[in-house]
């Protein structure tokens, strides 16, 4: 496997992780998948994940959802 052309993405949290309360924790974390999301369709790339009802599923960028794993 080529990993020299894999793009990581880095950022700076504005506040320390241990300083923030559940509720900006939780904002975080969203804002995280969000970005995650827009950058895997921006290099054509599906988005997988586990649903709350423990569901792996594949994403595409058109909305179409497959399950992966039961």
């Amino acid at each position: 496997m080529v990993t020299e052309n894999i793009k990581y993405q880095v950022g700076t949290l504005k506040k320390p992780l241990h300083k923030m309360s559940n509720l900006e924790i939780k904002e975080w974390e969203k804002t995280i998948a969000k970005n995650a999301h827009e950058y895997l369709f921006s290099i054509g790339q599906c988005w997988v994940y586990t649903r709350e009802d423990g569901k792996v599923v594949e994403e595409d960028k058109d909305g179409n959802i497959k399950l992966l794993y039961p």
